[in-house]
């Protein structure tokens, strides 16, 4: 079975350094030396590494593991918002976190001050105030850190992505679903306006008109000018 080639790729903390041969050549599996970011050389299989089941030499895990029984010290590991604070070090620090190239990937980092204290991010955000709440970024490029973060609902959340459309009509600039929820449209039909080549205004000013064979226009784009059939040259 030909060897998936890795050297000098990066999985998780540990950056592949060589191929590594098993002194008792009793394995098949294709080895790998690699080097941690704290320090210490490890041998992992390519399977692990490109898995991610392996994204350290261990020290993960204990960090994990020591924050886990710090949070069982200090009483919080129950407390509403501890797995949000989890979830969100994981997506800027773990790079085998399927979200990771959304977050950490893209330079976004936990402060110091609540990468090392869940307490101290509850003081700071206060408590979690319900289950359909998470830790949402105003600045949608800035990092985790107080004055820059709010528990939201998933609704504010969508409001807040890189992706949601901006749409400027009357003078005054919101977001997609802004306009729709002032003005009582569906979001859904602005955006089939849009794709068919209405302007802002005209895709958020419109209202919806219902006809014997239409429910909604939604369909309403300029008509298209038909081609013309000509005739045969003689």
């Amino acid at each position: 079975m030909k060897t998936i080639e890795i050297g000098g790729l990066r999985f998780g903390r540990l950056s592949v350094v060589r191929r590594a041969y098993p002194e008792n050549g009793k394995t098949s599996a294709a080895m790998w030396l690699c080097r941690c970011d704290c320090g210490k050389d490890v041998i992992v299989t390519g399977g692990a590494l490109r898995s991610g089941s392996t994204v350290s030499c261990g020290c993960y895990v204990k960090e994990c593991f020591d924050e886990h029984r710090a949070s069982r010290s200090h009483g919080l590991m129950n407390a509403p918002g501890y797995y949000s604070w989890c979830n969100m070090k994981d997506r800027c620090n773990n790079e085998a976190h399927p979200a990771y190239r959304d977050y950490g990937g893209r330079g976004i980092r936990v402060c110091e001050r609540w990468s090392k204290s869940f307490p101290a991010f509850l003081e700071d955000l206060g408590p979690k105030p319900g289950s359909g709440y998470s830790v949402n970024r105003i600045n949608n490029d800035g990092n985790y850190e107080p004055g820059n973060c709010r528990w939201a609902t998933q609704k504010e959340q969508c409001r807040n992505t890189r992706v949601n459309h901006l749409m400027t009509c009357m003078g005054r600039t919101q977001t997609m679903i802004e306009w729709s929820e002032e003005m009582g449209l569906p979001d859904y039909v602005i955006g089939l306006r849009l794709r068919y080549g209405w302007t802002d205004e005209q895709a958020i000013m419109r209202p919806l008109e219902f006809r014997p064979q239409r429910k909604a226009a939604l369909h309403d784009a300029p008509p298209r000018k038909r081609a013309r059939k000509g005739g045969r040259n003689g």
